[in-house]
């Protein structure tokens, strides 16, 4: 019965432990997702009012749209 006990007991504080982890993962990300998101979508690989989401490696979601360049249009992003 103790043992048991401690093991329920290790699996939440692994279960807290994970999620203290990812919490400050994602405090780490960059302020700026427009940034950010040159990490995941390099200058002309977006389709232009094509919106994309992805993964940053800082763990937090990032949704961005391409402008038209030639139009004077800028990438558009925001953190998920």
């Amino acid at each position: 019965m103790e043992n048991k006990m401690t093991q329920r007991g290790l699996g939440i504080a692994f279960l807290v432990a994970s999620l203290a982890a990812g919490t400050a993962q994602a405090g780490q990300c960059p302020s700026n997702a427009v940034k950010a998101s040159f990490e995941l979508w390099p200058v002309n690989s977006m389709s232009i009012g094509q919106p994309v989401s992805g993964l940053h490696s800082c763990g937090k979601r990032i949704r961005c749209t391409a402008g038209d360049a030639a139009k004077g249009g800028k990438r558009t992003c925001s953190w998920m």
